[in-house]
């Protein structure tokens, strides 16, 4: 399978996306509270992204629950969607973490 050479790396993309959602990013909601990343799911990448696209992220919680084994953490699934100039949506994902209830100290 050949990839063009203005392609740019996916992985790097899908790597990218939390961080970079909306003004305050995902990593500073999740600051002192992220107890682990338990995964990804849905991955989907509709277009390819080129050198010299400018990318922008969302993300809304798609699902809140109650840990089972962590009575003082729960777990959050993340809609991430990777945008870019021209609006169209080139990563799409889920992404599920365990999060403290209390930020941690």
């Amino acid at each position: 399978m050949a990839i063009a050479s203005s392609s740019i790396d996916t992985v790097r993309d899908l790597a990218r996306m939390p961080g970079a959602a909306g003004r305050h990013t995902i990593s500073d909601t999740t600051l002192g509270t992220l107890v682990a990343n338990l995964g990804h799911d849905k991955l989907v990448m509709p277009k390819p992204v080129f050198i010299g696209d400018s990318m922008r992220a969302t993300t809304e919680i798609a699902e809140l629950r109650e840990s089972r084994s962590r009575p003082n953490a729960g777990i959050v699934v993340f809609a991430h969607e990777l945008i870019n100039q021209r609006n169209e949506v080139v990563c799409r994902c889920l992404r599920t973490a365990l999060i403290s209830r209390k930020a941690a100290s």
